[in-house]
């Protein structure tokens, strides 16, 4: 819930006016506070910084700065879970798919054997945690994440 209100502030920055996010900071004050420490504070620095960039000119400059290396880590995060996941990746990432599945066979080869389904939780905390991507990549790695989480078991 926390993360789709975020989306919704950064949503919100893509257009000409920004709105009054006012409905949405009163929906964030009614949301509990996240058990894992961690994660609770990466939402109220994401949360507060696309509540700033409404109304500050810089703020929203540098969210805007940020939204090509939010895309990257995105789609690798995406990458990552879809292979975990079994789900298909777009057939354009099908060598980085390769690249990625031989260097986690590697590592798990060097490390010792672990279960590969350990790092799901990780990165479906680091989806939530990172900024927004620009339009309409995010919608489409939206639709990726969904994909590869509902097979992975997520709710």
């Amino acid at each position: 819930e926390k993360a789709g209100l975020c989306r919704q502030l950064e949503r919100a920055l893509a257009g000409p006016e920004p709105g009054d996010p006012q409905p949405l900071v009163q929906q964030w004050e009614t949301l509990g506070t996240l058990e894992d420490g961690a994660l609770q504070a990466g939402m109220q620095r994401r949360y507060e910084a696309a509540l700033a960039a409404q109304t500050e000119g810089p703020e929203r400059d540098r969210l805007a700065a940020e939204q090509a290396a939010n895309q990257e880590r995105r789609e690798e995060i995406c990458l990552h879970l879809e292979i975990l996941s079994g789900v298909d990746s777009p057939p354009d990432l099908a060598e980085a798919r390769m690249a990625f599945q031989v260097s986690r066979l590697s590592g798990r080869m060097a490390a010792g054997e672990g279960d590969p389904l350990e790092a799901a939780p990780q990165l479906e905390r680091d989806w939530y945690l990172c900024g927004p991507a620009p339009e309409p990549a995010m919608g489409e790695l939206e639709a990726r994440f969904e994909r590869a989480r509902a097979a992975l078991g997520g709710t």
